[in-house]
């Protein structure tokens, strides 16, 4: 797959009158990282996501064993493609039916509760 990428763009770089919107079509998807933070209280877990320029319809957010994925695509037939998925492990005492997220000035916020009965027991010394 490489070797055809690279030599697909040989090809147009050879061209006497190099376009760029050729260039474009060989071109891979940008990927991008995005950096998540992750505040804690007693009750629940909050990951927020810095993702200006998306939309909500263009996200995906799922949890599966303790684990959150955020990911998107952005498919523009004549610009680009952009994608990025971002995953990381939260906790296992977490109420998987009652998270929420909300987008708010370009920032993705997931909110996920504690299972009450799994909530550690803080414990006295005597």
């Amino acid at each position: 797959m490489l070797n055809l990428l690279f030599n697909d763009l040989h090809k147009i770089h050879s061209m006497n009158n190099l376009n760029f919107k050729e260039l474009e079509r060989f071109s891979a998807p940008k990927r991008y990282l995005i950096s998540a933070e992750v505040f804690k209280n007693d009750d629940d877990f909050t990951v927020q996501f810095p993702l200006a320029g998306y939309t909500k319809d263009q996200l995906s957010i799922e949890f599966e064993k303790g684990f959150l994925t955020v990911s998107a695509e952005i498919d523009e037939e004549t610009k680009f493609v952009s994608t990025f998925s971002e995953t990381i492990y939260v906790s296992d005492n977490i109420n998987s039916d009652k998270i929420t997220a909300a987008m708010e000035n370009g920032i993705l916020d997931v909110v996920m509760p504690i299972e009450k009965s799994k909530k550690v027991k803080r414990i006295k010394l005597s």
